[in-house]
């Protein structure tokens, strides 16, 4: 069976960010914000409120879906 995994990227070291480091930083906060809606649905007090917490939650979700192949394939 072969293994899957990408080829080392090198990339600067230091205190400066580099594109690798804010790749994740955005990847963590999308992962906060929908497991934060996801809890907001969970407690949404009417039908209307629900609706649009729900189409954020798949924007947001989609968004961090392609955030992560993006950090993948690089």
């Amino acid at each position: 069976m072969s293994k899957i995994e990408n080829p080392k990227t090198e990339v600067p070291k230091g205190l400066d960010i580099n594109d690798k480091d804010l790749a994740f930083l955005l990847l963590t906060c999308l992962k906060n914000m929908t497991k934060n809606y996801s809890v907001a649905l969970t407690e949404a007090s009417n039908e209307n409120l629900y609706k649009e917490l729900k189409k954020e939650f798949d924007a947001i979700s989609k968004l961090q879906r392609e955030t992560f192949e993006l950090i993948f394939r690089n």
